[in-house]
């Protein structure tokens, strides 16, 4: 990922930061330039993953985010968060329900509220 020479470093936000995919993303964007907050509740990832040149907020999706938001002002939202336990989702809906559904439309409210441009939503066995 490489920005044009003209753009300017854009303020991301990546949710589940510190599991596999979010710290690589987070990684890619640093690497590009650009300024990243992460956010991860560190139930399914570990902090090391989170790269140094990031900040980093503890922070659930299920909980209010408009003070990051406010703060930060992001320009584009990652949305990497997820419960994902292949063969167990079946056994906690519930869990599940909250965390994915109601933790994306939550982050999604927030960007919005905040004036996020761009949002990218990703999901996969979650």
């Amino acid at each position: 990922m490489t920005r044009a020479p003209t753009d300017p470093p854009k303020r991301c936000l990546v949710t589940g930061a510190a599991g596999f995919i979010g710290s690589h993303v987070a990684e890619l964007l640093v690497g590009a330039g650009h300024e990243v907050l992460a956010v991860d509740d560190l139930s399914g990832g570990f902090p090391e993953n989170v790269p140094a040149a990031c900040r980093f907020e503890r922070r659930s999706v299920e909980q209010p985010l408009d003070d990051i938001f406010a703060a930060f002002r992001p320009e584009a939202v990652y949305h990497l968060a997820a419960y994902a336990a292949e063969g167990l989702s079946h056994h906690i809906p519930v869990f599940n329900y909250r965390n994915n559904l109601v933790g994306t439309a939550n982050v999604l409210a927030a960007a919005y509220r905040g004036g996020a441009r761009h949002f990218v939503f990703t999901s996969s066995i979650a």
